[in-house]
């Protein structure tokens, strides 16, 4: 039974859910109107004809909602940020770790790295097994010289767990201004052991190809990663080897995170006359593409060995599966990381974008490389204790290619 008081407020709830019934069906009407004027507008035809489609027909109970809760919840209510949670939550639902959506802070933030420079630690993220993981640190960054290594997990931040934590808010928290510190915890190996590095941030700089000479006649090139200037920076280290003598090479993809697709399908072509370097398959025929070596007078011919490890991921291990396939090189170190889908950047109103998986990689025997990696000729593990003077992979490389002189 209810009070007199208690009667009273349900009554007068329900009566007012009933006298604002019209007014909130006019409002949720004009709403769903000017939603199809603006997927019109943004979408064109094609949009408009899918909005028949039942799943279109469901963003009623979207609107519904965003409305009710704007007119009714007691509390204060955000409307960008109800907007922004709704999509953020719709993209998470697709169960894709490398699908996000950007806000305008974050999608900035991958803007400022695309561009080479920026202010951080150094290091190049993924989410494997819900889990926040170093794929790569980069050479010579605060992270690189910190002792940070490929494979370990994030667990703090700050003394702040960041389970549960998508990839934009771990950047976002990692970058800082140059000069401060940050406190980071990671898990390290099959034992889960637990590691703190105190890191102060600093400019970072990307540097994508590093060459030398070995024992006067084996070139080393190092590429960090295949960002828009790679393929250029690649030739002239091979010319400035060939210059100084080369008769063979060292390509080192260690701890190399990826890049621009099309950089790494020009780098692998620049070894091969003729194969398969990939084939990039997805839902629509723009997402599906073939990519085939093309012979050329400048197409290197020298013996060549191929270093991965578990921080080689996405572009890194295009050129490595197209160079194993076609049976171009030796491959020696461990297992890749296995990042083998492609992101399309969808930019979205408000200065956001979407962040989605279109397609994955196939390398040329027809393998998928998402979740599997490229396994190398000549596994060759490099223990924890190892001395940074001390490099067993490279030193088979170095074995192999004096073998055949």
């Amino acid at each position: 039974m209810f009070s007199g008081r208690e009667a009273y407020l349900f009554w007068e709830r329900i009566e007012l859910t009933e006298e604002n019934k019209f007014d909130n069906s006019r409002r949720f009407q004009k709403l769903t109107y000017l939603l199809i004027v603006v997927l019109v507008i943004y979408g064109g035809r094609s949009l408009w004809k899918n909005f028949a489609d039942p799943g279109y027909k469901r963003t009623k109970i979207f609107l519904k909602t965003f409305d009710i809760i704007r007119s009714s919840y007691i509390g204060k209510t955000d409307s960008k940020e109800l907007i922004y949670g709704a999509v953020n939550s719709m993209v998470k639902s697709l169960g894709d770790p490398h699908s996000q959506f950007l806000s305008q802070e974050a999608y900035d933030e991958m803007k400022v790295f695309e561009k080479g420079e920026y202010g951080g630690l150094g290091i190049v993220i993924g989410i494997k097994d819900d889990k926040i993981v170093i794929i790569s640190p980069i050479e010579g960054t605060p992270a690189d010289e910190a002792g940070v290594k490929s494979g370990d997990v994030i667990v703090k931040i700050d003394e702040i767990s960041c389970a549960g934590w998508s990839l934009p808010e771990m950047v976002k928290k990692l970058r800082g201004k140059n000069g401060t510190k940050v406190s980071l915890h990671v898990e390290r190996g099959k034992k889960q052991k637990l590691l703190h590095f105190e890191i102060t941030r600093k400019i970072i700089e990307l540097k994508s190809v590093y060459s030398k000479l070995i024992n006067d006649s084996i070139g080393y090139i190092r590429i960090v990663d295949f960002g828009n200037g790679t393929l250029k920076n690649f030739k002239d280290a091979v010319t400035s080897l060939d210059k100084k003598g080369m008769k063979s090479l060292i390509l080192d993809l260690r701890n190399n995170p990826g890049g621009f697709i099309g950089q790494a399908v020009e780098i692998s072509d620049c070894f091969l006359s003729k194969g398969l370097i990939v084939t990039t398959k997805g839902r629509g025929r723009w997402q599906t593409k073939t990519y085939k070596a093309t012979e050329s007078k400048e197409d290197i011919r020298l013996p060549l060995v191929v270093l991965i490890n578990k921080g080689s991921a996405s572009a890194a291990e295009i050129v490595a599966g197209a160079l194993q396939c076609n049976k171009r090189a030796t491959i020696i170190g461990t297992t890749s990381f296995g990042k083998g889908s492609v992101q399309g950047i969808f930019p979205l109103p408000d200065k956001t974008a979407l962040s989605l998986t279109v397609a994955k990689y196939y390398i040329s025997d027809g393998s998928l490389i998402d979740g599997k990696g490229i396994k190398p000729d000549i596994e060759i593990k490099i223990p924890d204790s190892q001395t940074e003077s001390l490099d067993l992979q490279l030193e088979k490389a170095v074995e192999i290619l004096k073998d055949r002189f």
